[in-house]
């Protein structure tokens, strides 16, 4: 397992590039948010760990739904498609 030392999320959606995602983050309920943070990171992280992987959407409920408690984020069975291909992924996200 992979624990990231850094959260990496913060300073893509600083960069200039993302002013659109960020108004949208805006809108979304609560829940639905901590998601799409989550996704974000989740690709972030995917893309230090390794570069071959360009991940360009993470779907945490591609083989089972993720489970939402308080501020944290259980996703088991996650699917991520880099370059044309799907792959397995599994992730804890605790948001602040």
């Amino acid at each position: 397992m992979i624990r990231p030392t850094e959260m990496l999320s913060a300073r893509t959606l600083a960069d200039p590039r993302s002013r659109q995602a960020r108004a949208e983050l805006a809108t979304f309920a609560s829940d639905e948010r901590m998601v799409q943070l989550c996704n974000l990171e989740a690709m972030d992280q995917i893309r230090k760990w390794r570069a071959d992987f360009q991940p360009e959407r993470v779907v945490p409920y591609g083989t089972s739904e993720e489970k939402i408690s308080g501020t944290s984020i259980t996703a088991n069975g996650v699917a991520f498609r880099s370059r044309r291909n799907w792959y397995a992924l599994k992730f804890t996200c605790e948001l602040a």
